[in-house]
């Protein structure tokens, strides 16, 4: 039995000593393996960050190949333009030539058939006028004849003398009229051939024109088609574009137009809150300076009552903190005739909290009450409480005993100081409602 102890004894540690060795080379194999993993996961982003900058580096050449290819498009484009501009221009000034040259040509030869027709004319009337003027002088020859021989047959000389001027007088003043007809006939005559010449020109332009125009659409038809179709084309792009933009400030306007309405009803709907949010803080100022006025009064008419001295943070306290108050703020405290007593609900709070913490107060001149004074509560309520409030007629009506119950539990100090602070806390709300409107404005 002893062999075998010593023998397991001995075998165990080997055994364990095999296991963590196993365990040390199992680690180690694995972090071998993990850093290997490590070194490919790093080597594969290194690859990828490679493969990444190459794609943007073939993106940057496309998009600059893109670029170089429009732009040598374009350049192409343009000059392809300007060599068809200056093909367009060269057969522009060609056939202005030639058609300046068909109408040179087209004025002489009428200004040559209207001069020979001029010519004709002024031949053919002339010869009239001097049949006209043989036919007319005729008559006065022979009148001038029988003068002469009337003048040969008597012998006075006066008489024939005077004939013979009065005829040449007649004679010459009706070939002067004869020559003023004439040139007066002349001269429309030559005007209206030169009206009929013009209307010729402008005839004979407006038939070379047409004539031009025919050849030309003749031969320029399909060339000018194919432009007239790229034309469109351009326009109806340059059309779309323009739609597309003013479609994209249609739609700017229209938000900018629906901020600003939403803005101005947003600014509308602040003034008027604030302005109403005013107007409840001046009321609940007026109505809080009320309240403070009808509890001096009643503070005043207890200490009246009951002999004693107001404190000093009473009426003097609220005028001398309230003297402060400019003309744009809310009114001072004046001493008005309010109708009710009322306490806002934080006051209501505040006495209430104040009343829980405070302990009981020790009998003093404020819950003594006299045995007259019991007495009459006794036969009017059937009650003896020492401490209920008296009722009392102030200011000419009848008050109920809030303010002495109030003044009783809480204290008339503590109760002045919660109605001070609210009444500085109102005023500095309607400061900065003041100042909040005044800004907006």
């Amino acid at each position: 039995g002893t062999p075998k102890k010593g023998l397991f004894s001995t075998q165990r540690p080997a055994a364990g000593h095999m296991a963590s060795k196993l365990r040390a080379q199992e680690v180690a194999a694995l972090q071998r393996a993990l850093e290997s993993e490590r070194f490919a996961t790093k080597s594969a982003q290194e690859r990828a960050k490679e493969l990444q900058q190459a794609l943007d580096s073939e993106r940057s050449a496309v998009r600059t190949l893109k670029r170089e290819a429009a732009s040598q498009a374009r350049a192409i484009r343009e000059e392809e333009a300007k060599k068809y501009n200056a093909l367009i221009e060269q057969l522009k000034t060609k056939m202005e030539l030639a058609q300046n040259e068909l109408v040179a040509m087209e004025k002489e030869s009428t200004t040559r058939a209207l001069t020979a027709q001029f010519h004709r004319e002024l031949q053919t009337r002339q010869e009239e006028w001097r049949r006209d003027s043989k036919r007319q002088l005729e008559p006065l020859q022979e009148q001038l004849k029988e003068a002469q021989r009337a003048c040969l047959e008597s012998p006075p000389q006066r008489e024939t003398e005077a004939l013979v001027h009065s005829l040449h007088a007649d004679f010459h003043r009706s070939l002067h009229q004869k020559q003023e007809e004439w040139r007066r006939e002349s001269k429309a005559q030559v005007d209206t051939l030169t009206n009929q010449l013009r209307e010729l020109q402008r005839l004979y332009t407006d038939t070379c024109n047409k004539l031009t125009t025919t050849t030309n659409e003749a031969e320029t038809i399909p060339k000018l088609r194919q432009e007239i179709h790229t034309l469109k084309l351009q326009n109806k792009e340059l059309e779309e574009k323009v739609q597309i933009l003013m479609e994209a400030d249609r739609r700017k306007v229209e938000e900018f137009r629906s901020q600003h309405e939403e803005n101005a009803a947003k600014i509308a709907e602040l003034q008027r809150s604030a302005r109403k949010e005013a107007f409840q803080l001046l009321e609940e100022i007026k109505s809080k300076d009320r309240a403070l006025a009808q509890l001096q009064r009643e503070y005043h008419l207890l200490i009246n009552r009951f002999g004693g001295s107001p404190p000093v943070f009473g009426r003097s306290r609220l005028n001398s903190e309230t003297s402060h108050e400019r003309p744009g703020e809310p009114p001072r405290l004046c001493v008005k005739r309010p109708k009710t007593l009322t306490f806002s609900p934080d006051v209501n709070k505040r006495l209430r909290a104040q009343e829980g913490r405070k302990p009981p107060d020790p009998p003093g001149p404020d819950t003594v009450t006299t045995t007259k004074e019991d007495d009459l509560k006794t036969n009017e309520k059937g009650t003896t409480n020492p401490l209920e409030p008296l009722k009392e007629e102030v200011a000419g009506g009848l008050k109920t005993d809030m303010v002495n119950s109030w003044t009783k539990t809480v204290g008339v100090e503590t109760l002045y100081q919660l109605l001070l602070e609210e009444h500085q806390e109102l005023q500095r709300n309607h400061h900065n409602a003041v100042t909040r409107l005044r800004d907006e404005e």
